[in-house]
């Protein structure tokens, strides 16, 4: 009884999607007879908006590029500018380590002058001095006032052998 049920289900769907499909096609037969004119027309309209449709792709694509370009340069910059601020945050690292150094010389020549006649000659201030050149020496690298030399092997001067 069910499997009768079931069939007779499936029969009224397959007449009412039937009758449904034709009631429908009736309906936009008329739309669907078009005369010459009307297709060329068409034709027409869609080779319009063809040559839109390829001249906005090609106008993306062109952006697209246009966008790629930019966003290389200004990574470029972006990496320029990044290693600059480091180089410059380098920089005014060591002009404060300076400026503490110099501080302390001061203190210890002070100290050094009512002790010593000299106090230039004291290991600690040539220890100083000697920092703050070095200190100095890297800024001024840095800014781009010295440019590394490479240290040249120190020749020895060449003896003279007498001829007999």
């Amino acid at each position: 009884m069910l499997y009768v049920f079931l069939c007779f289900i499936l029969c009224f769907y397959c007449i009412f999607k039937y009758f449904f499909k034709q009631a429908f096609l009736r309906k936009r037969l008329p739309y669907l007879i078009v005369s010459k004119e009307k297709i060329t027309e068409r034709r027409k309209i869609m080779n319009f908006w063809e040559n839109i449709k390829k001249d906005i792709r090609k106008g993306i694509k062109e952006g697209i590029g246009i966008v790629k370009e930019g966003a290389t340069v200004v990574r470029e910059k972006a990496e320029e500018l990044t290693e600059e601020g480091k180089k410059r945050i380098k920089i005014f690292d060591l002009k404060t380590k300076v400026q503490k150094e110099i501080s302390e010389l001061g203190g210890k020549i002070y100290d050094l002058s009512s002790k010593v006649k000299n106090p230039m000659l004291d290991s600690k201030v040539k220890s100083a001095v000697a920092r703050i050149k070095k200190l100095e020496t890297q800024i001024a690298r840095l800014e781009g006032k010295i440019k590394i030399v490479p240290k040249k092997a120190a020749r020895k001067p060449a003896v003279k052998s007498k001829s007999k």
